[in-house]
């Protein structure tokens, strides 16, 4: 039903609330481009959540994809609430409980990435492939720094808008600490006439077979088209296991 990735809407959060301020405010014009530009390239869900801007993202993706027409007639809106400090077992018996009135439990987001891979050792990820549930993926990304032009051009950490420049892994020791892995992603962006952020895309959507769906955000439309395209191929065996294994290079460093 779903497109692997879905395009995240935390973006949209209008710089209302606290969550809302970590992203520059976007206008409704440029929201309905990104989510147009989203739909044509093939994404089919859009993400967001009553958090984000205390529901200034839902309400403006819902004016976006009215705004969209036909073309958002087949398009699937998950929102979300934001249960803290759950675990694999808080997983397993949210699965079970539904499970006696006849449903099932079928996806839960959590944040992972190349700079990110808690879930592959906190039995998360290991729980969802035995259950049949879905692991949506946000910051994929890791907000942007796997696109490696922060590690180009360092200077660009400046102008971020919200917290999010202060974190360690926009600083200089964090850029330097990921270098290696952006430079596994270049290469690879490279053979495929691709960017390093698709490259990073199709790792996660395919290293785990149909386990893991992801949802990039976008701020400018060119960052949807980025998104779709990383869609449109697929990794081999050997080169996920290239980025595999720079990523734990790295995660180990950071340790």
């Amino acid at each position: 039903m779903l497109s692997p990735l879905g395009l995240g809407c935390w973006q949209f959060s209008n710089g209302q609330g606290m969550v809302g301020k970590f992203w520059p405010v976007i206008g409704p014009h440029d929201v309905l481009k990104i989510v147009q530009t989203s739909l044509r390239g093939g994404i089919n869900w859009f993400d967001t959540a009553e958090v984000y801007g205390k529901g200034q993202s839902e309400q403006m993706l819902a004016k976006a994809l009215n705004d969209a027409g036909p073309l958002a007639d087949s398009a699937h809106i998950a929102t979300k609430w934001w249960p803290v400090l759950r675990t694999a077992k808080s997983m397993r018996e949210a699965d079970r409980v539904l499970r006696e009135h006849g449903l099932r439990l079928i996806s839960n987001q959590v944040k992972y990435s190349l700079l990110d891979r808690r879930i592959e050792q906190n039995e998360i990820l290991d729980t969802a492939k035995e259950l049949g549930i879905a692991i949506i993926a946000y910051s994929p990304l890791e907000q942007g720094i796997l696109s490696g032009k922060f590690h180009k051009n360092p200077a660009l950490v400046q102008s971020i808008t919200g917290p999010r420049k202060w974190t360690s892994a926009f600083r200089s020791a964090g850029l330097k600490k990921s270098q290696p892995l952006i430079t596994v992603l270049e290469e690879l962006a490279h053979r495929y006439d691709a960017s390093a952020t698709q490259i990073a895309l199709n790792w996660l959507i395919h290293a785990h077979g149909e386990t893991v769906f992801a949802i990039p955000g976008a701020s400018k439309v060119h960052h949807a088209e980025e998104n779709v395209k990383a869609m449109r191929f697929s990794l081999t065996s050997s080169e996920l296991q290239e980025i595999d294994a720079a990523s734990k290079q790295v995660l180990a460093i950071n340790k």
